[in-house]
């Protein structure tokens, strides 16, 4: 509703007051103007077009409160962002990620990488007691976001005394209660108005538990007239009510419903508006944050068509756009000096481990961006539901402020995966945190399948920064599937099953490097499953290790990244070998001479190196590839040893892909291999794959083995240049393959299919994958 009558009225009261008094008579009498920006979602941003608009007209509002998306963009141009810095935030920003519970890979832990978004539903457990999970997001991401962009005023408490009065409005979800936020802490303010019920978790504030002001008030008018607003502009994007004949799912049943009491509420606040705006966003929706640019535009292009009205009311108030405007992001490099560290929210974790984690000591001078890195460390080892932070100014110094929700002690999480290389599986993964020591980890995952396998791990962080973790293993595999040549030199197909125990440490100081040491030992047996040969009915071994590692990874993403770089460089040396066969009962008098035979008189080394790479060409374009080389510069290494090649995913620690070929279809002791082609993403879920890989058995094996004579064990150029790999009756010592793959990311994890050939088939291999892998 237009007040044009009472606009003029305003326009002649003010000139009379600027003509017969002075400058700061008549600031003190002209009327104050009160802005109002509704909540809305992804259409909120909507008023970043109408504050440029508004500037344009040379308006400046004496205060502004907001709801929702409206306290976000309100509580930002209340500090002094800009319009044109505000849509830069918003359509560079990653929404997709702000918005959710899943943070990249690359702000993971490193010890945390392999676990981290590939399960499709957990289970809490705490005591005798087992929930799901609420489905809500915790809000880590967006809090975090608020607060970085807040940051300058960590320490004004009181809302009123930022360059423009500001107020937010949240609910009381309790009581229904209208909250009106005034004071405290900004960003904790704007994340509670922000907390839309069943998507984002309620925030915890003074002992009440607030959700998204929408619910009851979701267009604070009356609130910036109590704040001693003489004229109120109004701009809203909030939910419309729909007719019957628009209520006929459950869905939009259920979105009524939740915000009926917002809607009624709004058509009372509406009419107490001097000049109410409604910008014409059309197909546009709440949860379109990346269309941004055009909500913005479009709220732009509405506020054009009040440029009028907006400069008379400027011209009648008097006012001015003169205030200060923020340096987007400088504030990241503000250095300060912390007198104190406090934490807040602690139940089961100790508060030194947390503070360890953050390398924040009391005294030290950090910078702005240091503490974003180090919380991020912090929310990266999966302790946390979510980690938040404020700067508190006080009489003795600069108190940095950390606030944490822990996760439930234990989890049950499920996956269920599919694939034509290794058949179908269930994952069970549990997950328990500090149940033995505090600052520890213990894992059991095993996946039910046809070819099972199973994993129990303890982690334990030690050291005053937690920089340093002991590490304890147990892994087994079965029915593996391999092929290889039996004793009268045919080809046959294997089944091989490896246990595992080790122990050692690793570093933990960084979130995206590792390196450590173990020491394990492993039993490996494998029987015949077809061409069984006449006399082997098993062979096995074991053998100690000692092995040294690096690990990198900057990657992205846990499934099809599209930046970063996965790297891995593994020294093992093999010693106390042992080395037995089992025959059948017609060959019982081979036996004893057969495993004198076999009886190792020589340790050995194995090093490997895997790379794999993901460089972005344009914005859903990459360029991927990698290789990997492993060799054993030794002229007996265990069979069980060897690289089995073959198929685009296999899964086991020696499994090597290769596009084109079966899963393991070849074996070698020595592998080189390089890959590369481009990944293009489409719709942020529609992934298309192309790959060309290349393998080699014998370069540059001889090059390397020249290099290291008489350095470590000895001259093997001879086993190098012989070395092939052999299938079907055929041997080469290199060959090439590729393919092409579609795929497309679900909730219970991605749908592949592919095809795939290599030099000598003469068909196309197909493959198909469902669902997260172990």
């Amino acid at each position: 509703m237009q007040k044009k009558s009472y606009i003029l009225l305003l326009f002649f009261l003010s000139a009379f007051y600027a003509f017969g008094q002075d400058s700061a008579q008549a600031e003190k009498k002209r009327p104050k103007i009160g802005l109002v920006l509704s909540g809305g979602g992804a259409k909120g941003l909507a008023h970043i077009g109408f504050l440029k608009v508004m500037e344009e007209a040379g308006l400046k509002p004496d205060y502004i409160t907001g709801t929702s998306a409206g306290s976000f963009v309100g509580a930002l141009y209340s500090m002094g962002y800009t319009p044109d810095q505000m849509k830069k935030i918003a359509t560079s920003v990653d929404w997709t990620t702000i918005m959710g519970n899943k943070v990249p890979l690359n702000r993971v832990a490193i010890e945390e990488k392999d676990y981290y978004s590939r399960y499709i539903f957990d289970i809490d457990i705490e005591g005798t007691n087992f929930s799901l999970p609420g489905g809500l997001i915790t809000g880590h991401q967006l809090q975090q976001f608020i607060a970085e962009l807040t940051f300058p005023y960590h320490s004004v408490t009181d809302f009123t005394q930022l360059p423009i009065p500001f107020k937010c409005v949240a609910t009381d979800i309790e009581t229904g209660e209208i909250i009106v936020m005034d004071s405290g802490n900004i960003a904790e303010a704007i994340r509670a108005s922000m907390s839309i019920p069943t998507v984002f978790a309620p925030v915890e504030v003074d002992g009440r538990l607030l959700v998204d002001g929408g619910l009851v008030r979701n267009f604070p008018v009356q609130e910036v007239i109590d704040m001693g607003a003489d004229v109120v502009i109004g701009v809203y994007t909030g939910y419309q009510l729909k007719d019957k004949e628009n209520l006929k799912s459950l869905f939009s049943i259920l979105t009524q419903s939740a915000f009926l009491m917002g809607m009624n509420d709004a058509y009372i606040q509406i009419p107490k508006c001097d000049i109410y705006i409604e910008p014409e966003l059309g197909d546009l929706t709440s949860s379109d944050f990346v269309r941004a640019d055009s909500i913005i535009a479009r709220g732009e292009r509405t506020a054009r068509k009040y440029l009028e009205q907006l400069k008379l009311m400027s011209d009648t108030a008097g006012s001015s756009i003169e205030m200060h405007q923020m340096h987007l992001y400088d504030n990241k490099l503000d250095t300060f000096q912390l007198k104190a560290v406090d934490v807040n929210g602690t139940e089961r974790i100790p508060e030194e481990y947390i503070k360890g984690k953050l390398h924040l000591e009391e005294g030290k001078k950090v910078t702005h961006q240091y503490i974003i890195n180090r919380i991020e460390v912090l929310y990266g080892t999966q302790y946390f539901e979510k980690v938040s932070y404020n700067i508190e100014e006080t009489d003795t110094g600069t108190v940095l402020l950390i606030d944490v929700i822990e996760v439930p002690p234990a989890k049950l999480r499920f996956a269920l995966h599919y694939d034509t290389d290794t058949r179908s599986a269930l994952t069970i993964n549990f997950t328990s945190r500090n149940a033995i020591v505090p600052s520890s980890r213990i894992i059991a995952e095993v996946e039910i399948a046809d070819l099972p396998k199973g994993e129990l791990s303890y982690f334990q962080y030690t050291g005053k920064e937690q920089e340093l973790a002991i590490v304890l293993n147990a892994k087994a595999t079965f029915e593996n599937e391999i092929i290889a040549s039996n004793i009268s030199s045919q080809e046959a197909t294997y089944s091989l099953g490896t246990v595992s125990v080790s122990g050692g440490f690793q570093t933990t100081s960084s979130v995206n490097w590792t390196l450590g040491a173990f020491i394990s030992k492993e039993w490996n047996t494998l029987k015949p499953k077809v061409n069984n040969d006449t006399i082997l009915s098993s062979v096995s071994d074991q053998n100690y290790f000692a092995s040294f590692f690096f690990k990198l990874n900057t990657m992205n993403t846990q499934f099809f990244p599209s930046k970063g770089i996965k790297l891995s460089l593994e020294g093992r040396y093999h010693f106390n070998i042992e080395q037995a066969v089992r025959t059948h009962a017609e060959s019982k008098a081979m036996e004893a001479e057969l495993n004198d035979s076999l009886k190792y008189d020589e340790d050995y080394l194995g090093v490997r190196a895997d790379l794999d790479l993901a460089i972005p060409l344009r914005k859903n374009l990459s360029l991927v590839g990698g290789s990997f080389i492993g060799f054993y510069p030794t002229t007996n290494p265990l069979l069980t040893d060897a690289y089995f090649i073959g198929g685009i995913s296999p899964k086991n620690f020696n499994s090597l892909s290769f596009w084109g070929t079966e899963v393991n279809t070849f074996y070698s002791s020595n592998a080189f291999i390089v890959n590369g082609g481009l990944q293009w993403t489409l719709y942020r879920k529609l992934i298309i794959e192309g790959r060309f890989n290349y393998i080699n058995v014998s370069e540059p094996f001889s090059y390397i083995d020249e290099q290291l004579t008489g350095t470590i064990s000895g001259d093997y150029s001879s086993i190098y240049s012989s070395s092939q790999l052999e299938t079907s009756g055929r041997s080469f010592k290199s060959t090439y393959g590729g393919g092409i793959r579609v795929s497309y990311l679900t909730f219970f994890g991605p749908i592949s299919v592919a095809l795939s050939r290599w030099e000598f088939s003469k068909t196309y291999e197909p493959y198909l994958s469902i669902g997260f892998r172990l």
